[in-house]
């Protein structure tokens, strides 16, 4: 039988590498999926032909696929905000939930110490 703290750093650091993956994998949709899907195409650079100098101000030419697109939405949501923002969000809570309720372990932390009475604070 291994010893209690042996066994409770086995749990926590499970439990950890477990929360660190879950964390690391919404990231990844996060910031993989919305930037590819919120930005249909990406503006160019310098809009100006290669011997005029840019304006200074003036912004980029909206390009031509994101100009007269429609916005798809999804229950009054942009596309991309719900599947890139909300539904990972809503992932993570229920894993949250899961997780807590049946996945942490309630390990013993050996004896509990009676508080002393009748004695000063600072001794």
């Amino acid at each position: 039988m291994e010893p209690p703290a042996r066994r409770l750093l086995k749990n926590a650091r499970r439990e950890a590498a477990i929360v660190l993956l879950a964390w690391l994998g919404c990231l990844v949709w996060v910031v993989g999926y919305s930037s590819f899907r919120g930005y249909t195409a990406a503006p160019a650079r310098d809009s100006a032909p290669p011997n005029e100098p840019a304006r200074v101000g003036e912004a980029p030419p909206v390009p031509p696929a994101v100009a007269g697109a429609p916005l798809e939405t999804v229950i009054g949501v942009p596309r991309w905000a719900f599947f890139g923002i909300a539904l990972p969000w809503l992932a993570a809570t229920l894993f949250t939930i899961v997780f807590g309720a049946f996945l942490l372990r309630d390990d013993d932390l050996g004896a509990e110490h009676e508080p002393v009475t009748g004695g000063s604070p600072s001794s």
